[in-house]
């Protein structure tokens, strides 16, 4: 016999749609306050001729052994090979 668990809350595919959820909005702001707390980045002056560091968001829901959420998390990653 297979059991699906179907979740009322879902990850959202893109940053747009998350910030249209006040959950996954209130996440994310959380991990930006907590990058700049950190000084995990600095913003500096881009030098000529270079191409910034592209970044994404990505959101994962973590579950219960029982399948009910645990957590909203919303990590902002680098992207690429730079």
């Amino acid at each position: 016999m297979v059991h699906f668990t179907l979740l009322a809350e879902v990850e959202p595919i893109d940053y747009a749609k998350a910030l249209n959820q006040e959950l996954w909005k209130a996440t994310m702001v959380k991990e930006l306050e907590a990058t700049e707390r950190n000084k995990t980045w600095s913003l500096t002056e881009l030098p000529q001729n270079k191409k910034p560091i592209d970044v994404k968001w990505v959101l994962k829901l973590k579950l219960n052994p029982n399948r009910s959420i645990s957590k909203w998390k919303a990590r902002l990653v680098a992207r690429g090979f730079m």
